[in-house]
């Protein structure tokens, strides 16, 4: 039986997050309440827009994403009821970096860092601690990303973009037989093309730029390109891709991924050090191979600190050879370790094709798909 908000009582609510613009409960281990303010709005925020996507999406039944079960208005606070999963690929990810000597032992950190690279400070007397990657990733990697790739080709279908996609975002619903299934979840900053009101709010071509978290921004975003479309969750998936294979790190508690932003040593990351690691990796685009960022963008900017011709490293300049080089030896160093070599070509061939800066030359999330579907 269908269970109503109205039925659940106050006491069987326990509080298990709170954030700036929402609180989340847990009721009984069975059900899960997003209480979201509507008194304290801020864009792109919007509980009512959210609870709109997700009806829209809870209707067509698709598995890989997560099912509102009931809603209603309570005073000036929207209630949202799902189903309770206790654990999130971010938290599933970090339970796998263990220390090289077994211990953790703590750190602090240097504020001032550098834009390019992470730095630490000790006081003399502490000792850093490699924390190494040991997800299976001939297990997970390529049946997680291959989830991931139908959640989202399935929001797009519906003209959605997600705007959010990262590992807190994914909750993991794990079965009696061991295996595990990933549900998208956290529409809160979505924008529907079908929806008038979404178009009313932020028009098309004017969209807003502040989404996406952390080194999960795509260049557009960066540069403040305002007609971005739904390539933008396809950088967010490559970049999630990526910390399924990275090796190590020395930040505790700490997943990362093949851009830096900082954010593994502060609160916040700065989107200029993202800005510099994506170039660092990546290679520098010319305006010839980013026209929008000129259009559309932030061009004095570009053009001001990295000129108009690139640095030459653009990884879509090389060949495929060295670009392949590239991503195993640079960006994601355990995908050596997939025993599936047609799997691993394919993931090659997919992080190949969402890296474009010019974001009309990204994979859609339906040609991921199908590359996928080919090899499983």
């Amino acid at each position: 039986m269908m269970i109503k908000l109205s039925q659940i009582k106050q006491e069987e609510r326990q509080l298990i997050k709170c954030t700036r613009f929402a609180r989340i409960y847990n009721v009984n281990d069975r059900y899960a309440i997003k209480s979201i303010s509507t008194d304290y709005v801020v864009a792109p925020h919007n509980p009512e827009r959210e609870l709109a996507i997700l009806r829209k999406l809870s209707v067509l039944g698709e598995p890989y994403l997560i099912q509102l079960l009931d809603s209603r208005k309570v005073g000036e606070e929207m209630e949202l009821l799902f189903p309770f999963y206790s654990l999130n690929l971010h938290d599933f990810m970090i339970s796998f970096y263990n220390p090289v000597d077994g211990v953790k032992k703590s750190k602090k950190f240097n504020p001032y860092y550098s834009l390019s690279s992470s730095s630490e400070c000790s006081d003399g007397n502490e000792e850093k601690t490699t924390f190494i990657n040991d997800l299976d990733v001939n297990r997970y990697a390529y049946d997680f990303f291959h989830q991931l790739v139908a959640g989202i080709n399935s929001i797009h279908e519906q003209k959605i973009i997600h705007r959010d996609i990262k590992p807190q975002n994914v909750m993991l619903e794990i079965h009696d037989d061991g295996s595990i299934s990933l549900l998208i979840t956290d529409f809160g900053i979505s924008y529907d093309h079908e929806a008038p009101a979404d178009k009313l709010r932020e028009p098309p071509l004017q969209k807003i730029t502040d989404v996406s978290t952390s080194f999960y921004k795509s260049p557009e975003l960066l540069f403040g390109i305002k007609n971005y479309e739904f390539e933008v969750d396809i950088w967010a998936l490559l970049v999630l891709l990526s910390q399924f294979f990275q090796k190590e790190t020395n930040i505790e508690n700490f997943v990362p991924s093949m851009f830096d932003d900082g954010s593994g040593v502060l609160d916040s990351g700065s989107d200029i050090r993202l800005i510099f690691s994506i170039f660092e990796m990546v290679g520098t685009p010319g305006v010839k191979d980013w026209p929008k960022v000129i259009e559309y963008g932030s061009k004095d900017a570009f053009v001001g600190m990295f000129g108009e011709k690139g640095d030459g490293r653009y990884i879509l300049h090389e060949s495929f050879e060295n670009q392949k080089r590239r991503v195993l030896n640079d960006w994601m160093p355990r995908l050596y370790e997939l025993n599936n070599e047609t799997q691993k070509n394919t993931l090659i061939d997919c992080i190949l094709g969402m890296v474009p800066f010019a974001s009309e030359q990204r994979w859609s999330s339906k040609q991921l798909l199908e590359s996928l579907s080919q090899e499983k």
